[in-house]
């Protein structure tokens, strides 16, 4: 059925073109021309559609509508738009702007609209409007029937008439610059005679695609052109060229389609210039192998292999669209479509694979867009033809429809983290070396760090030179710090870092950056346990040393202070009673074994033994028997009377 076209709707789009052309300096003349080299004045329906809604739809702003429209208009008999009438139409009465400032354009797109009025005249304006209103008001009459009468005598003035003008008929052409599908964004026809015609490869993408021919199947190329090659000069006919292509499935009807143009170019790109007849084949190997090996290897034995660049792993298929050159409405409502269309599959559980796999018997991995429409609509997802049009822009190639890759980004899982990396980082926290804490003054006092060493040694009975000596292979007396530490951290001192950064700062080699002189801090350790050269001091009678029963640090005693404590403990002594027991027991209520300073203060001073040493005798006193009890530093009573005990023995035995 012929479609009915409304004059005034032509006449408007008209005058939309003429608004344009008065806005932009624009000739359609000089658009058209090109597109039509004999000068007929006629061009093909979908070049006029193309031109309308390719470079000139931004400027004149034509809806699709007005675009058929226009072209159903000034069609002739063959087919062909008849675009020379239109522009007659068009710039046929062009005004002279130049003369006439106070015209705006906007008269050609809208027929009522008036010239640009002063403040004056836009004030009489509004009063005879607002008196036309109150007159109308008042009598109650309606103004439009009064128009209507008027309006229908605009159709004989309408100088349009003369476009049904008659023509010769002409033969209509076969093929258009442009497609239809591509100018309205959607097929519904899919006969092969409407497909673009295949474009021809570069040598460049000819040569990547059969790398990756060779470097997915694991072709040697060598094998296939061996054997006519039988004097190794490296060249072969092009007959024979061509059959080791075929070989190596290189053709129209093998994996890798390549046409008869194709061919020729490589076989151009490797002729040998002396002999037309013969063609490189061993330039053909080294410039395919190199995707994955380079020749003459054997002589670079420490050469480093690249892996295949992107340009041969991501190179698309044959007749893919480049996703980045469509434009940004398409890309989004494919994007549209794919959430839509993953939203129905998840909320009717569905699995579409299967459906596919029906129609694609031998698993190519495409199927026809016939096929496509058949099983989205036996899914029951309904989609428009916009829609199926830009779902085909994304997945069409050469070979149909790729539903693999449409499945992989429909049924796309969310991407998880693995618990590995979870896990790494929690060990990389467990293990991760905290900030070393600001030292304390008693980290930094090497007196009571020392002593805290020479408990142990007496405690436990040890010899330092043993757990550092092995560290010194030449016996230098000196070893490195990190070896000092594992030395030192083998007597189990429970030393913090800073302790021994002390250690090794007061007992560094003075010579050797580095280095710790162990054999210093040995013998200021064995100190502890005895005298160091006692046999350049024949006379000198060694003090004996009581082993403390709790290491700690509050307990131990320099030389004099040891001095102190063995003078003291010969007083006490000598007014010793075996009741000392009864009357620490009296304080201690929990049988501990310790009292307070206090406790022991009252002791003494019952039995009368505070009154035979001095308050800092008292202190020393204190200090050598106190243990760390919780935090809290007491008296060990029990080892005090031992003490006391095994000196009162020693002093019996004595003689006189």
């Amino acid at each position: 059925m012929k479609k009915n076209i409304k004059l005034g709707d032509i006449w408007h789009s008209c005058n939309k073109i003429r608004a344009a052309i008065f806005r932009f300096p624009l000739n359609i003349w000089d658009v058209f021309k090109p597109v039509d080299p004999n000068a007929s004045g006629l061009v093909s329906e979908s070049t006029f559609v193309g031109i309308l809604s390719g470079q000139l739809k931004s400027l004149i702003g034509l809806s699709d509508s007005e675009i058929l429209n226009l072209s159903d208009y000034f069609r002739v008999q063959d087919g062909r738009i008849l675009y020379s009438q239109l522009c007659e139409v068009i710039h046929g009465n062009e005004p002279k702007l130049a003369e006439k400032p106070l015209i705006t354009g906007l008269e050609w797109q809208d027929p009522d609209h008036v010239n640009r009025l002063s403040k004056t005249e836009l004030r009489k304006l509004k009063l005879i409007i607002t008196q036309i209103a109150i007159n109308v008001n008042k009598r109650k009459i309606a103004l439009r029937p009064y128009f209507q009468d008027y309006e229908l005598d605009l159709l004989d003035q309408f100088p349009g008439r003369i476009i049904t003008a008659e023509l010769p008929k002409l033969p209509r052409p076969e093929v258009g610059k442009i497609l239809v599908s591509d100018a309205f964004k959607k097929d519904t026809i899919f006969h092969p005679a409407l497909d673009n015609k295949n474009s021809h490869m570069t040598i460049v993408e000819i040569i990547h695609r059969i790398q990756r021919h060779v470097l997915e199947r694991r072709l040697s190329v060598k094998n296939f052109f061996t054997h006519f090659d039988i004097l190794n000069t490296g060249k072969v006919s092009i007959c024979q060229f061509r059959r080791g292509l075929d070989s190596m499935q290189l053709s129209s009807i093998g994996k890798l389609h390549l046409t008869e143009d194709e061919i020729n170019q490589l076989i151009i790109l490797y002729k040998d210039p002396n002999d037309n007849e013969r063609v490189y084949w061993k330039l053909f190997e080294d410039d395919i192998n190199h995707v994955f090996t380079t020749a003459e290897l054997e002589k670079m034995p420490n050469l480093r292999i690249d892996p295949p660049g992107p340009e041969i792993i991501n190179l698309p298929e044959k007749g893919r669209r480049n996703w980045i050159d469509v434009s940004n409405n398409t890309r989004e409502l494919c994007e549209q479509i794919i959430i839509k269309i993953r939203h129905r599959i998840e909320e009717r559980k569905m699995i579409i694979k299967p459906l596919f796999k029906d129609y694609d018997k031998l698993n190519h991995g495409h199927v026809s867009r016939n096929q496509l429409r058949q099983i989205l609509g036996t899914a029951g997802i309904l989609l428009a033809s916009e829609e199926l049009f830009a779902l085909e822009q994304r997945y069409n190639d050469d070979r149909g429809f790729n539903y693999g890759l449409f499945l992989n980004d429909i049924e796309a899982s969310p991407i998880t983290v693995p618990y590995y990396n979870e896990m790494l980082e929690e060990k990389k926290l467990i293990n991760f070396e905290k900030p070393a804490p600001v030292p304390t003054q008693d980290e930094k006092d090497i007196v009571l760090i020392l002593a805290k060493i020479k408990a142990k040694v007496i405690q436990q009975r040890i010899k330092v030179t043993e757990f550092l000596r092995p560290f010194d292979t030449h016996n230098e007396m000196s070893i490195k710090r990190d070896e000092f530490v594992r030395g030192v951290d083998q007597l189990r001192c429970v030393l913090s870092k800073a302790e021994l950064e002390t250690i090794m700062d007061i007992f560094k080699a003075p010579f050797r950056p580095g280095y710790v002189e162990y054999e210093r801090f040995a013998n200021a350790i064995e100190e502890a346990v005895t005298i160091g050269q006692l046999e350049k001091s024949p006379l000198l009678v060694p003090c004996q040393h009581i082993t403390p029963g709790t290491t700690t640090t509050k307990s131990f005693l320099n030389y004099q202070e040891r001095q102190t404590v063995a003078q003291v403990m010969d007083k006490l002594v000598k007014i010793y009673s075996p009741n000392y027991i009864d009357l620490f027991k009296d304080f201690d209520k929990t049988n501990s074994g310790t009292v307070t300073r206090e406790q022991l203060m009252k002791v003494l001073s019952i039995r009368k033994s505070l009154m035979i040493m001095s308050l800092k005798e008292f202190d020393i006193i204190y200090k050598c028997f106190c243990i760390d009890k919780n935090g809290r530093i007491d008296f060990n009573y029990r080892a005090f009377l031992e003490a006391l005990d095994y000196l009162k023995t020693n002093n019996k035995r004595l003689p006189n």
